[in-house]
């Protein structure tokens, strides 16, 4: 392939990777593991593409210099290939589960496929295992190159097994955004073996994150950071065209957790913050993904959904307290999870907003809250 070419290819990828590292880093207010690690991604992607460039230009270039320049080139290039991968499968994996404690306690398995990779590529420049020069300073692939992209894309391949497994706990956006992760590298991955010399494994991965990164900014925007439910923001929008948006019968439960200032005060804030998750997962749980599901704020939550009368939001009503019942059997927290719930279904003939509908089950919440 032309040379200007693939520079061309490759700086266009590493400018979409640095003006995302550029924008999120800045844009950053608190240091959180997944951002953490989705900077680890961008860096890893731009320093790959920017050795894998260097590696063009010094190809064929028979002075001392480009000897060394392209050698150093090389092994980083084949050095940071791995390392990516076990970024990705951390980041997925912390995503899905959430747990800085799980991420330590597999590091060392996770880590040893780092490790082989780092060894054979040290012992490339003695014995031409992933690659070698010839007398032109041309480089070429090893006898064992097809190691490293078996050794990267074990990695991937966790990546789709974890996926599959946790797949009803992540929603359709998620799922797919991570399943990027493994499509775009693979099928550049695929091209690139075929037709040597086009520089697409990482332009893949570069698209890759583009499209978590713009799922992560719309999470940001649209849902609350503590509960993964959406936001205040999400729900004024929803509710702006409340009135148009289905031509089924729309139920609305506003519910906010008895006692919680007092769980608050006995047992610290962040049990407090234990407790709006639990209930995140028990509202989740008990309405699914096609239920519009929010923090309005605070400890108060809206829930709307189809009910086609006034026995299928009674049901679901019922749902809700049978699953907090059990919910506090199987925790034994020390503070039980209990509710004050404003329900109703909303009649387009009253020509009511939808902040007014809100408003109207924001007051039966707390008549029922004045009577308990």
């Amino acid at each position: 392939m032309n040379t200007f070419l693939y520079f061309e290819i490759n700086a266009f990828s590493i400018i979409i990777s640095a003006l995302i590292f550029l924008n999120l880093y800045h844009k950053t207010n608190t240091n959180t593991k997944e951002q953490s690690l989705f900077l680890s991604i961008l860096m890893s992607n731009i320093s790959i593409l920017i050795f894998d460039s260097f590696m063009c230009v010094f190809d064929g270039k028979n002075t001392q210099f480009y000897k060394i320049a392209l050698l150093i080139s090389t092994l980083f290039y084949f050095l940071l290939q791995p390392l990516i991968c076990m970024h990705l499968f951390y980041y997925v994996d912390y995503q899905i589960n959430h747990k800085n404690e799980r991420l330590k306690k597999f590091w060392l398995p996770v880590t040893i496929p780092v490790i082989v990779n780092t060894i054979l590529s040290f012992l490339s420049l003695f014995n031409n295992l992933f690659f070698y020069f010839d007398q032109n300073n041309v480089y070429h692939r090893g006898q064992y190159f097809l190691a490293l992209p078996l050794i990267s894309f074990s990695y991937l391949l966790f990546i789709f097994i974890n996926l599959m497994k946790s797949r009803r706990r992540i929603t359709g956006t998620y799922f797919r955004s991570f399943l990027s992760f493994i499509f775009w590298p693979t099928a550049g991955a695929l091209m690139q073996f075929l037709f040597y010399g086009l520089p697409l494994i990482f332009t893949g991965m570069t698209i890759s994150i583009l499209i978590v990164y713009i799922n992560i900014q719309n999470q940001q925007m649209y849902h609350d950071y503590l509960t993964g439910l959406y936001n205040r923001r999400q729900l004024d929008l929803y509710l702006q065209s409340f009135s148009q948006k289905n031509k089924a019968k729309i139920a609305g439960i506003l519910l906010d957790i008895n006692s919680f200032k007092s769980i608050n005060d006995q047992f610290g804030h962040s049990t407090g913050d234990e407790a709006l998750k639990y209930t995140a997962d028990l509202l989740k749980n008990s309405f699914g993904y096609n239920s519009f599901i929010s923090r309005l704020g605070g400890d108060e939550f809206v829930i709307l959904f189809e009910a086609n009368n006034r026995s299928d939001l009674s049901k679901a009503v019922i749902r809700l307290r049978k699953n907090a019942s059990q919910y506090n059997q199987a925790k034994s927290l020390p503070y039980e999870l209990n509710f004050s719930i404003g329900a109703d279904i909303y009649n387009p003939e009253t020509r009511m907003t939808g902040q007014e509908f809100l408003d109207h089950i924001d007051s039966l919440m707390y008549q029922e809250k004045k009577a308990k």
